[in-house]
């Protein structure tokens, strides 16, 4: 199916509380595949201006705007969620690869985590019961809301840090989005996920 229309950025956006349960007309992993029905908060924390190549690509405006918007996914995560850096705590590669940073909505998520990690064979090959029964709560958590990775959201706040400014800015920026060709553009598949993270 075909991109949504363009979202409204102004003050709204920075303004509403996030539900991690939200889904929507989103872009999927594709460059240029829309689909109906999809998990917000989980698109949005892989979304391609968060890589740093793609980021860099970004005309100047786009930058602020990513980096407001990011920080303050990441202000309200901090919120409400636990962070854990599981690449420091855990030696086993879906958290090394995957996941080197997860927010979790409890700490009994962690400990369920903790507990199925050291079962024996969850740091081999993917098709070990152990490993795929580690990887579907994983899976499963981040398509529920209750875990959040946010590897991707930290490193461009890291990588755009010189385009950190106060909010009432960058609401006066505007998204530069190429309109004749929605479907493909990066931006404007960000600008989708994080409204729809906000029932916009």
């Amino acid at each position: 199916m075909s991109a949504r229309e363009p979202i409204l950025f102004d003050s709204g956006l920075f303004q509403r509380d996030l539900n991690p349960k939200a889904r929507g007309v989103l872009r999927d992993d594709t460059s240029n595949y829309w689909k109906t029905d999809l998990h917000a908060l989980s698109i949005l924390s892989n979304e391609q201006v968060l890589w740093p190549h793609a980021f860099s690509e970004l005309p100047e405006d786009n930058k602020f705007i990513v980096i407001a918007l990011v920080q303050h996914v990441i202000d309200i995560l901090n919120r409400y969620y636990i962070r854990e850096e599981f690449a420091k705590n855990l030696d086993i590669w879906q958290f090394q690869i995957n996941h080197p940073i997860l927010y979790l909505s409890t700490e009994a998520l962690w400990n369920v985590l903790l507990q199925l990690a050291s079962t024996p064979g969850a740091d081999g090959a993917a098709t070990h019961p152990a490993a795929s029964e580690l990887s579907d709560f994983l899976q499963n958590g981040i398509k529920a809301g209750n875990l959040v990775s946010g590897s991707q959201l930290e490193q461009c706040l890291d990588h755009g840090i010189d385009y950190n400014e106060d909010h009432t800015r960058t609401t006066e920026r505007r998204p530069i989005i190429d309109m004749s060709n929605l479907d493909s553009d990066h931006m404007h598949a960000f600008l989708c996920a994080y409204a729809t993270c906000f029932d916009l």
